[in-house]
């Protein structure tokens, strides 16, 4: 298993465990996993979307207004 899937295996489960909105995403912007905090944010569950590329999570969640 490469450094990498490590780092990230490392980094969702410290996000599981944090009450703050965490979102993960690549070195290209793909996200590759929300906390469940997060997923109260966007309304969907991370085991619903899973993985997105960048076009598709910026399309589906945009800011709303100024503050959000």
């Amino acid at each position: 298993m490469s450094s990498y899937a490590i780092e990230i295996i490392l980094t969702r489960q410290l996000a599981d465990c944090l009450s703050m909105p965490v979102f993960i995403t690549d070195t290209s912007g793909n996200l590759i996993f929300y906390n469940e905090a997060a997923e109260k944010i966007l309304g969907k569950k991370f085991e619903d979307t899973g993985e997105m590329n960048a076009d598709t999570w910026a399309t589906i969640y945009k800011q709303k207004d100024n503050d959000g």
